[in-house]
């Protein structure tokens, strides 16, 4: 396939990226901006009205007659639920209709050409039970989800040639709905995740901040006082759209300007003047906030600051303007900052590894505690995930009757994880982490067998069932704090 096509699924924002052959395609909506992640729901039908950048402008109109379903990233693998009209949404349909979205935008922007599979681009601490409903709300869009990845992951690799140099890299991700911070090794092209730092801090506070700002300028000029939340809906929209631009824009300008043609009730015409000083001290509570949590970041990943060799910035909200100065004065170390394509960075790094695949590692040992407390290994900490099941059959040992006086039968499985791997070390630090019985007929040697495997949604899952038994008298355990690095293939030339 000669296409490859990467997803960074955001909070607030989507973004695609196609690589083909040597080109590179970035599927900007109508402002030039990546997909809002944001869908309207008729209140009375229960069908989606708008998306994307439509539903975002509008969003505040909409509301009166429809149901505004924004940050749906947050609520994969929960009960959440939304009644509207005659239909209940559920977090993974609302995802599969932002994944459609995006399909649509790549047929229509590259006349007809299908992504029907893609590397997508996830927070470290996305837990697998949301990258599972993620792949089946992919699926039920038309995508095929090949692999997932870190976000960090990917943006490391889109700058590899810039950070490899360093053994201890910040990334900084700062987007429309959240700041992911990770800290994370490089060693010879293996990622390994130190800490991670998840925050709902992002453009969107900002863009509301600068609108009931204005908003304040806009009343010394008009008759009637009203508060910015009781303006009408398309007014608030109209703010909040100027008040993006303005955030945009002092990126690169020294002073703009908010410019409404017929703003409120009144319908009058303002122009408000902002300057970057004063909107870096409207958002200096904002700025410090992101400072202080890269600290703590970095404190959580047992490391000093002067440990740290690089902080590399990506995101949007990355680019705001006094954030790289106070930045640097905290952190004496490298700062790649962001450039006017950062936003889409991370989708870039997932399209390069769908292109180029690297692979995960396992970053623990999990294995089995036998009943004469030898320790059998299952997986050992350095081995690829391959996503292939393994077999392994073991023989029952009779049991004390105490502990079955029901006396119901079964083969009872105590899972580790353990600092060494080896099978008959005892002084190795032991955690239990999980247990499995298996119905049986309680025959001495009787075989029990077992499959486990790390699937694609990187879930640890294992199955067992005592081989004269019924088919269907397996058991499955499942765990969902596996710990990986990431591998990465080694760039040949700067990308």
């Amino acid at each position: 396939m000669s296409e490859h096509f990467g997803i960074d699924f955001g909070t607030t924002n989507s973004a695609t990226v196609r690589i083909e052959r040597e080109l590179i395609d970035r599927y900007s909506d109508q402002e030039g901006l990546p997909y809002p992640s944001i869908i309207a729901i008729d209140k009375m039908t229960g069908k989606v009205k708008s998306r994307g950048r439509d539903a975002w402008k509008k969003r505040e109109k909409l509301r009166e007659s429809c149901e505004i379903i924004t940050s749906v990233k947050t609520y994969l693998g929960t009960d959440k639920t939304w009644n509207i009209g005659n239909r209940t949404w559920r977090p993974r349909q609302v995802v599969t209709e932002i994944l459609r979205g995006l399909k649509e935008q790549v047929s229509k922007i590259s006349d007809g050409v299908d992504m029907d599979s893609a590397v997508v681009a996830i927070p470290i601490g996305f837990s697998p039970i949301k990258r599972r409903e993620l792949r089946k709300a992919a699926s039920d869009a038309g995508i095929n989800i090949l692999n997932f990845v870190s976000e960090p992951s990917a943006a490391v690799f889109k700058h590899y040639s810039e950070v490899s140099k360093w053994q201890k890299v910040a990334i900084f991700d700062w987007g429309g709905g959240t700041l992911d911070i990770a800290v994370v090794e490089l060693n010879n092209g293996n990622v390994i995740e130190m800490s991670t730092l998840g925050k709902p801090l992002g453009g969107a506070n900002i863009d509301a901040k600068v609108a009931e700002w204005a908003h304040i300028q806009a009343l010394k000029e008009m008759r009637v006082k009203i508060p910015f939340k009781e303006m009408l809906s398309s007014s608030r929209d109209d703010m909040l759209d100027q008040a993006e631009y303005v955030k945009i824009a002092l990126s690169n300008e020294n002073e703009t300007t908010i410019a409404l043609l017929d703003y409120g009730e009144l319908d009058q015409h303002i122009e408000i003047k902002m300057n970057v000083d004063k909107f870096v001290s409207l958002i200096e509570p904002e700025l410090n906030k992101a400072i202080a949590y890269l600290k703590e970041a970095v404190k959580l990943a047992s490391l000093s600051i002067d440990e740290l060799g690089c902080i590399l910035m990506v995101g949007g909200s990355s680019k705001l303007q006094g954030l790289l100065e106070r930045m640097s004065k905290a952190f004496d170390c490298e700062i790649i900052e962001p450039d006017k394509d950062s936003d889409w960075h991370v989708a870039h790094g997932a399209a390069l590894l769908n292109k180029t695949q690297g692979e995960y590692r396992v970053s623990q040992n999990i294995g089995l505690l036998l009943s004469d407390d030898t320790y059998f290994p299952l997986i050992e900490q350095g081995e690829i995930v391959r996503h292939k099941e393994q077999i392994v059959t073991f023989a029952l040992v009779e049991g004390n009757p105490k502990d079955n006086p029901e006396n119901n039968p079964s083969a009872h499985f105590i899972f580790m994880e353990t600092t060494d791997n080896s099978p008959t070390v005892f002084d190795c630090d032991r955690k239990t982490i999980g247990y499995l019985s298996v119905p049986s007929y309680g025959f001495l040697f009787e075989p029990i067998e077992l499959s486990f495997q790390i699937d694609k949604n990187l879930l640890f899952t294992v199955t067992a069932k005592s081989s004269n038994m019924a088919q269907n008298d397996y058991k499955t355990w499942e765990y969902d704090k596996m710990r990986f690095s990431y591998n990465l293939p080694m760039p040949n030339k700067k990308r």
